[in-house]
């Protein structure tokens, strides 16, 4: 996301931090990431051999059952069929 007029944007992960010029979201692990107009967009796809064990966000683990992404701080999810 490239920042533009005054107002410009700032993101961290993983300890590193942008504040200026371009934030770039690299395809890795199965995850792919887009742009649909001025959407960013992801998506994941695995096989059963390869799915995941566990999901892990923060201190918090999912080890089975479903998993559920809440819509928050300017960022929302959704489905469309199976594509999420």
């Amino acid at each position: 996301a490239a920042a533009t007029g005054g107002g410009g944007i700032a993101a961290s992960a993983a300890g590193a931090s942008a504040s200026a010029g371009t934030v770039v979201w690299s395809n890795s692990n199965n995850v792919s990431f887009g742009m649909n107009g001025s959407t960013i967009t992801a998506s994941a796809s695995y096989s059963q051999s390869t799915a995941p064990s566990a999901l892990v966000a923060g201190t918090q683990t999912a080890a089975s059952g479903s998993v559920s992404f809440a819509d928050s701080n300017g960022v929302t999810f959704g489905m469309s069929g199976e594509t999420y």
